[in-house]
């Protein structure tokens, strides 16, 4: 090779390595904050209380058995075994000190953005402007804000860990399209079950395949038809089984479409891509409106807003076939996680996956204007470096939300008055740090809101406990008896109800309810203990 056509490839190896560099290196000064940050909301079921994760020698039964990654007593937390071996390992590595968790989920989403450097160069890598297009790619996925409840929030690294798989999948899928080779095939295969047993979302990577081939690729030679059959079989083999589980364990629910939620999806789906273009109040726990009709401004104009984007696809795909690709890419892997009957209608997790659509749109469209003009270069290489700078800052101050519960609730229920449960959660926050008065103050607004709080035999007893810090046991104990109706069985409430009538002076009717949870844990230590006192159990 001649000494300038060396020097050239060097230059531009070089170029590119500095720029995935850069990028990493902000990403973990974006993210050095969280290290220090709590463990919210699903972590608690998942990781403080799920005793299955405390023992690595768990590992092989977490991809053999169905109820492994919670601690509820029911299960809930799905089959996601690589999520809850990543889990056990940091439990080895600290215990329930949460800064190890974070450390893998910061690693991981470094390990996304490489494939997204990556997957940028490959598909649209024009000569001298690659380096670029894959940079900005990169930087605005790794630095975007609206990310920091994906990497941040713990549990939600089912998102961090099945898109890097899906997306190395599907970078390995281009890479055999481009050389026939099988090992490339055989690769993306590995990759795409690797996802699948991450998240169900990865049940979209077929599609995703299939929309390069029609819209990108368009050629019918070195197509394998044999690969694209595997991908889709694989796919609803494993929706069609999750299903199936589901259905055993008494929750088909879980997968049926909600006709109540119809209505309010394509707000959300036009506000998933309002945060993707202007990443401003962020939110742990949106609240998205439910119109009241098919008539309502908040139906049709999102649903308008909609129509134009996929009018735009359905354009592009004429003249334009990567950006109509990636246009898709973002309404496709929002699928299962939008008109399924989830917890919550929103979250800002479910951007992480799709967002990598835009995001490689997006750097290909700028590296479109990257011309040989050196004026140009400069220019656009400034505004690039600006909105890292302004990503990075912005993500960085968003991280401190999630310093621990109060605060990550407390701008929870600042962006989202009307949501009963958003102050439910808060409330409890303020009862675990002995705010009872705070906490009376947000439980009994909670309530106001929605009489039918998610979890309400939890949210009696929360109010309760809160009530008796500030002396009102009469009250604590009408909602005890509320409680206990809804979760007979429930030692939690058992056992605060035992005690309650202690303070009040119902001595046979806490022995019960102490006997009761010695009934369901024999060796309940606390418990034994008062009884001891009170005299032999009955």
């Amino acid at each position: 090779m001649p000494d300038a056509e060396q020097n050239r490839h060097t230059q531009t190896f070089c170029m590119q390595y500095a720029g995935l560099a850069f990028v990493l290196i902000l990403a973990v000064a974006a993210y050095s904050g969280s290290l220090g940050c709590s463990f919210h909301f699903d972590d608690y079921h998942s990781i403080v209380e799920n005793p299955n994760i405390r023992s690595a020698g768990n590992i092989p039964r977490f991809f053999t058995s169905m109820n492994m990654g919670s601690g509820d007593a029911q299960g809930y937390g799905g089959y996601r075994p690589l999520v809850t071996a990543s889990l056990a390992l940091n439990y080895l590595a600290s215990g329930l000190q949460p800064w190890s968790y974070h450390v893998f989920n910061i690693a991981v989403h470094l390990g996304v953005t490489a494939v997204i450097f990556y997957l940028t160069l490959f598909l649209a890598g024009q000569p001298g402007r690659g380096a670029y297009a894959a940079t900005l790619a990169a930087g605005l996925f790794a630095l975007h804000p609206a990310h920091t409840n994906a990497v941040t929030y713990i549990i939600a690294r089912s998102a961090l860990i099945c898109t890097f798989f899906y997306l190395l999948s599907f970078y390995l899928y281009v890479r055999f399209r481009a050389s026939g080779k099988r090992a490339w095939a055989a690769a993306s295969l590995v990759s795409f079950a690797a996802a699948l047993l991450s998240k169900e979302l990865a049940v979209t990577l077929p599609l995703v395949v299939l929309l390069y081939e029609l819209l990108v690729k368009r050629d019918r030679q070195g197509r394998s038809p044999v690969l694209l059959a595997v991908f889709f079989i694989a796919g609803t083999a494993y929706a069609a089984a999750k299903y199936a589980i589901l259905v055993q364990s008494g929750r088909p629910e879980g997968v049926q479409v909600a006709a109540s939620r119809i209505m309010a999806q394509p707000w959300v789906l036009a506000d998933y891509l309002r945060l993707f273009v202007f990443p401003v109040n962020l939110n742990f726990y949106p609240d998205p409106p439910v119109p009241a009709s098919f008539s309502d401004p908040a139906f049709i104009l999102p649903m308008v807003f909609i129509a134009v984007c996929l009018a735009l696809i359905a354009y592009l795909s004429r003249k334009d076939g990567l950006s109509a690709f990636c246009l898709a890419w973002f309404f496709v892997t929002l699928i299962p996680e939008t008109f399924v009957n989830l917890r919550e209608p929103m979250q800002e997790y479910r951007l992480y996956l799709p967002s990598a659509g835009l995001a490689i749109m997006v750097s290909a469209a700028a590296a479109r204007l990257y011309g040989p003009a050196a004026a140009r270069k400069v220019a656009l290489a400034v505004a690039a470096l600006l909105l890292f700078a302004c990503f990075a800052g912005l993500t960085f101050d968003r991280n401190k939300a999630y310093a621990d519960d109060v605060t990550l609730w407390s701008d929870a229920v600042g962006k989202s008055p009307r949501s009963g449960y958003a102050h439910a959660v808060l409330g409890g926050a303020f009862l675990d740090l002995d705010k009872n008065a705070d906490a009376v103050r947000e439980l009994t607004l909670a309530f106001s809101l929605n009489p039918n709080l998610p979890g309400l035999f939890k949210q009696y007893n929360n109010l309760a406990l809160a009530l008796e810090g500030i002396g009102d046991n009469q009250r604590a104990y009408e909602l005890c008896m509320k409680s206990l109706a809804l979760a007979p069985r429930d030692v939690k409430v058992l056992t605060n109800l035992g005690f309650l009538c202690l303070r009040l002076g119902k001595r046979e009717e806490a022995r019960l309810y102490f006997n009761r949870v010695l009934a369901l844990e024999p060796d309940n230590e606390g418990v034994l203990g008062v009884v001891g006192q009170m005299g032999d159990v009955k």
